[in-house]
């Protein structure tokens, strides 16, 4: 039961985008086109497990915003610093 209260307190996110540095987004499908490590990959949490089963150290920042959730997934090892946001975050830029 614990566990259904604590899911339903975070809202799920069902279309996660990458945002650029100057603002753009970019759909996860879109990324993998240009790099294998977004091949599967359905949101910030799926891309840290992947990393981390490559064996790299993985940093995850989330906060919640004024626009929605913004999610930053840090690879140290790569030189990867990545921010997730829901389509809904880009569809306000």
């Amino acid at each position: 039961m614990i566990a259904v209260v604590c899911a339903l307190s975070v809202p799920a996110i069902a279309d996660w985008r990458l945002m650029g540095r100057h603002g753009g987004c970019e759909s996860l499908s879109d990324a993998a086109k240009r790099k294998s490590e977004f091949d599967g990959v359905s949101g910030p949490r799926d891309f840290a497990a992947k990393m981390r089963r490559s064996g790299e150290r993985v940093n995850i920042t989330d906060q919640a915003t004024a626009t929605g959730r913004v999610v930053t997934v840090e690879v140290p090892g790569r030189g990867l610093s990545l921010i997730f946001v829901g389509s809904e975050v880009c569809a306000k830029r």
